[in-house]
C-alpha cells in the first residue's frame, strides 16, 4: 500500500471523484523504448505529461505567490530525499560488499577445510593400511611363535622321555 504524502492536494483528490477518477492514467507522451533522459526533449516531454491531469489541474488553479512556494518546498523535499536515497544507497552497496567479503572468506574457508577433511581421511587410510601391515606381520609372528612353543615342547618331551 502506497503511504499518503502530507500536503498533497485534497483538492485534486475531490475533484477526481466526481470526474473518473477510477479510470487510468496513461500519459500522452511520445516517449519511445529507445529513447533516453539525456535528451532534453524527451525530459520536457515526460515532465509535460507525467502528472494526471487532476494534479496538473490543481497545479494550474494555484496563485502565484502559492505556487513558487510549494516549488521551493518540493525542490528542496526532493533534494534531502535524493540525499537521503542516494546515502542509504551507498549503505546498502557497502553492506552488500562487506557480506560478499565475508561470503568469499567462508567460501575459501569450507575449500580449505574440505582439503583438511580429505587429507585427514587420507591419513586415516594411510593409518588403516599400517595398522592391517602390522596386525598380519604381528599374526605371522605369532604363528611363527605358536610353531616354535609347538617344535619345543616336543623336542622337550623327547628329550624327557630319553
Amino acid at each position: 500500500m502506497v503511504p499518503t504524502i502530507q500536503g498533497s492536494s485534497g483538492k485534486s483528490i475531490e475533484g477526481l471523484e466526481e470526474s473518473g477518477a477510477e479510470e487510468i492514467y496513461v500519459p500522452n507522451w511520445g516517449v519511445k523504448v529507445g529513447d533516453s533522459f539525456k535528451d532534453p526533449a524527451v525530459c520536457a516531454d515526460v515532465l509535460a505529461n507525467f502528472a494526471p491531469p487532476g494534479v496538473r489541474d490543481a497545479i494550474s488553479e494555484m496563485e502565484g505567490d502559492h505556487f513558487i512556494s510549494r516549488l521551493m518546498l518540493s525542490s528542496c523535499n526532493l533534494s534531502t530525499l535524493l540525499a537521503e536515497g542516494v546515502t542509504r544507497f551507498h549503505k546498502g552497496m557497502q553492506e552488500y560488499e562487506e557480506f560478499m567479503k565475508k561470503k568469499d572468506k567462508m567460501k575459501a574457508s569450507i575449500t580449505s577445510m574440505k582439503k583438511e577433511i580429505d587429507g585427514f581421511a587420507k591419513k586415516e587410510e594411510a593409518w588403516v593400511k599400517k595398522m592391517h601391515e602390522v596386525t598380519s606381520r604381528h599374526e605371522v609372528e605369532v604363528e611363527g611363535l605358536k610353531k616354535e612353543l609347538e617344535a619345543l615342547k616336543v623336542r622337550e618331551k623327547t628329550s624327557l622321555e630319553e
